[in-house]
């Protein structure tokens, strides 16, 4: 029963494998804590976009992480307060996975960052003088740190929204490992259907594969881990894993808490490798730049976006806000293993010291009335302006 399951599972997710030789890794021993720790940041930043977005979703933790942690060697006050309490991942963790990740801060022309500010790349850039130049700035500097990966980021549309730009903060990751077992080409199933959320079936490529994979089972949830090899890199291997629930999979994910998160991980870590048969559709997904400001709003990112933000540990300028942060994302599984890359910036803007005046323009049809406010009179004239 549970290798039928595991093949329905892999085949909605993603994992992999290849033919038993000595020339691949063995499956990694593992040996889960007692006490296990994970990203709750990241779990709540998924529930939120997965709340907010339709269809395929696909974002890059790490790279948001990057963004904020950079933007906190900026932060003072409860700006920086609000970001060192955010329960984010744990930094400096080794691992077998070689990802290769760089920040970078694009600095206004006629600034000066202040000593102390840790960014591989300080870029000087027209932010506010030529936001067409400046966005070519970062978008060649994002396609650089992810390998071609990710062609643009942003545009010259969003550095001129609003309040003139001081600084955009930017994190790229590109990262391509290859499977422990990598799957056979011949015997991957190029039309194989795949149920869909709302219950109809679609075709997809799907590869399969009979080897060794822990797994896991839970009253609402199945699971697999499929290693990357390491070839002898030291660290904890990295492994892909599948969760597939057994209802709504967007129901399953509102509830998850980073408790039963940690429960499936430990019981995979936990498990004995099965021989089983493992499927998993072979994709290419691109997301084109997306907003994360209302995810991370309602994952208690705030005060750095409001009137009151302090951001003077850049500049020594005292007013500055974040304005908005977006992504991208790509990832693609094949036969060999997996290619994923994310860019990620933080637009840091000049806030209006005080705020402007409110705007009432009547640019639709409306009534009006040559009146008194207060007197039992009738209006002299009452009247609807529909059209000039």
């Amino acid at each position: 029963m549970k290798k039928h399951l595991l093949t329905i599972l892999a085949a909605l997710l993603c994992c992999g494998c290849s033919p038993a030789s000595p020339s691949y890794e063995q499956e990694p021993a593992m040996q889960a804590p007692k006490q296990m720790q994970t990203d709750a940041f990241a779990i709540r930043m998924f529930q939120a976009l997965v709340q907010e977005q339709r269809g395929n979703v696909v974002f890059s933790p790490s790279s948001v992480e990057g963004v904020l942690r950079l933007l906190q060697q900026g932060a003072r006050g409860e700006t920086a307060r609000e970001l060192a309490a955010l329960p984010m991942g744990k930094q400096h963790v080794r691992t077998a996975m070689q990802p290769a990740e760089c920040n970078a801060l694009f600095i206004n022309k006629g600034e000066k960052l202040l000593p102390g500010i840790n960014a591989i790349h300080i870029i000087t850039s027209p932010l506010q003088a030529n936001p067409a130049q400046a966005a070519d700035d970062i978008n060649r500097w994002c396609k650089a740190g992810t390998r071609g990966m990710i062609p643009t980021i942003i545009s010259e549309q969003i550095l001129q929204e609003s309040q003139p730009v001081a600084l955009v903060a930017a994190n790229a990751i590109a990262l391509e490992e290859k499977w422990l077992r990598p799957f056979v080409k011949d015997k991957t199933v190029e039309r194989h259907p795949f149920l869909q959320a709302d219950k109809t079936r679609a075709q997809v490529p799907m590869m399969f594969h009979t080897a060794l994979y822990r797994h896991a089972e839970g009253a609402d949830w199945q699971a697999a881990a499929i290693f990357y090899r390491t070839d002898g890199r030291k660290g904890e291997p990295g492994c892909f894993l599948a969760i597939m629930p057994k209802g709504d999979a967007r129901r399953f994910i509102a509830g998850l808490t980073p408790a039963k998160y940690n429960s499936i991980r430990q019981a995979l870590a936990q498990a004995q490798p099965e021989k089983i048969r493992l499927g998993l559709p072979k994709f290419e997904l691109r997301t084109p730049s997306f907003r994360l400001d209302n995810a991370l709003k309602s994952c208690g990112v705030r005060h750095i976006y409001s009137q009151t933000a302090d951001l003077s540990g850049f500049t020594g300028r005292n007013d500055l806000r974040l304005s908005t942060v977006m992504q991208r994302c790509y990832v693609k599984t094949d036969e060999q293993g997996t290619k994923a890359a994310a860019a990620t910036v933080a637009v840091v803007q000049v806030r209006s010291i005080a705020a402007g005046p409110r705007t009432l323009a009547f640019h639709r049809p409306f009534i009006w009335a040559i009146t008194d406010l207060t007197s039992p009179a009738a209006p002299y004239f009452m009247g609807l302006f529909e059209r000039p």
